[in-house]
């Protein structure tokens, strides 16, 4: 099951919003959601998880819908391949689907813990153990295995070691010692617990909504982790949904997959492919995606500021001027590279100026 588009007439920051989850009308096995703070990334999330949960469209006009690929969703003659779900059509055709659509579903939430990965990690252990009659030490080591394999371009500085009598997970680090899943770092737990338990669970042909899968995860972790999560989507046919604040994550997506949340005339809209993000530099999705008003603290980016307007209006021989380039370069180091570039195009305009002479 994955939906193809959605369109929301009024719900909490959305009007008319119509976003499409397709490209060359083949649904995009993963999506990312990304644009400033307000843009309404998490608000979409929380719509969709209410929609499936509810299986009902709430606070939102009799016009909002989200287009699902029907996917052999039906005990009787199959709709149309796409068909609108809406909150009259589950009150009117609920009894004929083959399973609850709202178990199709899953929402991970920014900054919340997923209590479902110990025991899909405990279950994982147990099948091989008790099902496939697996010694304890080789399920181990398959689960060690298993885990490094999948995370390997991550680096992690763990690794599995054991489940206890009382079904305690424990990992080990570099120095030998044994530390309880719970108390792993943030970002290891993070890792852990929402993006390796995907891999292993029996969660297929479903949607799988992800809200800042950054948070507490390393920059090169950001880099890595799409990648990762793209297996996974294509490893078992799932759609993942992803909202983020992070440069990182938004360059290492081709554009195709990119969808960026801007307001406009005081409406939220939809930017496509247009936004260019694939391979791009953090700093350029900063300033051109999420609309950071500049990439230094604003009491530098000032001075900075007011530095190039000096020399744009040719008073780089002034007081104001040699003041104010002390300051920045005793705060920000000589070398500094915009510090650098204003130092050359002096050089240039003072020989500009004696060859006017």
């Amino acid at each position: 099951m994955k939906i193809k588009s959605i369109f929301i007439g009024n719900y909490k920051v959305f009007k008319n919003l119509k976003i499409d989850f397709t490209n060359k009308d083949k649904i995009n096995p993963i999506t990312i959601l990304a644009g400033i703070n307000g843009s309404g990334k998490t608000t979409l999330l929380e719509f969709i998880f209410e929609t499936f949960k509810k299986q009902n469209i709430t606070n939102a006009n009799k016009k909002s819908y989200i287009e699902i690929e029907e996917a052999k969703l039906f005990n009787t003659t199959p709709f149309e391949p796409y068909f609108h779900l809406t909150s009259e059509f589950l009150k009117k055709n609920k009894s004929k689907f083959a399973f609850n659509i709202s178990e199709k579903l899953f929402y991970y939430k920014a900054s919340e813990e997923n209590n479902l990965a110990p025991q899909i990690i405990i279950d994982y252990i147990d099948e091989l153990i008790y099902e496939k009659d697996i010694k304890s030490s080789q399920a181990y080591d398959k689960m060690r295995s298993s885990i490094n394999e999948t995370l390997s371009a991550l680096n992690l500085q763990i690794e599995f070691s054991k489940l206890d009598k009382d079904k305690e997970i424990y990992f080990k680090n570099q120095q030998s010692d044994e530390i309880k899943l719970k108390n792993l770092s943030n970002g290891e737990k993070e890792i852990i617990t929402k993006v390796f338990p995907l891999f292993i669970s029996p969660i297929k042909n479903s949607i799988i909504l992800i809200d800042e899968p950054e948070s507490s995860l390393h920059p090169n972790w950001q880099n890595e982790i799409i990648s990762l999560y793209a297996k996974i989507a294509k490893k078992n046919n799932n759609q993942i949904i992803i909202a983020t604040h992070s440069p990182h994550i938004v360059s290492a997506v081709e554009n195709k997959y990119v969808k960026v949340l801007v307001t406009e005339n005081n409406a939220i809209k939809v930017i496509d492919t247009s936004s260019k993000s694939f391979g791009r530099k953090v700093d350029e999705i900063l300033l051109d995606i999420f609309k950071v008003k500049g990439l230094r603290t604003p009491v530098i980016e000032k001075k900075l500021t007011k530095l190039k307007k000096l020399l744009l209006q040719n008073k780089m021989e002034t007081n104001e001027f040699d003041l104010l380039l002390s300051e920045l370069e005793n705060s920000i180091g000589k070398y500094d590279s915009d510090l650098a570039m204003i130092r050359l195009e002096i050089l240039k305009r003072k020989k500009e100026n004696e060859a006017n002479k």
